[in-house]
């Protein structure tokens, strides 16, 4: 069996002074960062602009809505990539104010001409919708149904736009010949198909 001397180490006491000209103040080594900090910055970066283009992309028309004024940067920003800004369609935002009902001439009998104006409430320019007439019978019943484009009831539009500007009303004409359904009433809502 072997023995395992212990020794037992007392402090060394040391006296004198101290002199302090000897001892010069500490000094550290400067680090430098690691090359790969400064990449996943730059990647970091360039993440960030890759996902403010997307959110560009995805929100143009909100945008131009919202900030008309960037809109021709967003008409550029659309040549790169190769997309459009469309014209906003909030069908909320669009009513009808009003509705007159012409009868045609003796000789044309179960043809009229239906006139409505159509206000757009909100503050931009939107697209003109389509409307669809229902034609119904005394019970309220649907006879016949059709949808017209903005092509169909807008004949005034001369540049083929079909916008309709903000705040701002157009008058929808259609001439209807019901033809012997013997319709007693009609139903006319606006839509975006």
């Amino acid at each position: 069996v072997k023995e395992v001397i212990k020794k037992e180490v007392s402090p060394v006491e040391v006296s004198g002074s101290i002199k302090t000209e000897e001892i010069g103040p500490y000094t550290f080594d400067a680090t430098k960062p690691p090359k790969i900090s400064r990449l996943w910055g730059f990647f970091n970066i360039l993440l960030l602009f890759i996902l403010a283009g997307q959110v560009v992309y995805l929100y143009r028309t909100e945008l131009s809505i919202s900030a008309p004024s960037i809109r021709p940067y967003l008409e550029q920003y659309c040549t790169i990539l190769n997309c459009k800004i469309p014209i906003p369609q909030q069908i909320e935002l669009l009513s009808i104010e009003s509705i007159d009902v012409q009868k045609g001439k003796i000789h044309q009998q179960g043809v009229v001409t239906l006139i409505a104006m159509i206000r757009n409430q909100a503050i931009f320019s939107q697209q003109l919708p389509s409307l669809e007439l229902t034609l119904t019978d005394i019970q309220d019943q649907a006879l016949a149904s059709r949808i017209f484009t903005p092509a169909e009831y807008f004949k005034e539009n001369i540049n083929s736009s079909y916008i309709i500007g903000a705040n701002a009303e157009i008058r929808a004409v259609l001439v209807i010949d019901s033809g012997d359904l013997n319709a007693f009433g009609y139903r006319l809502i606006l839509l975006y198909p």
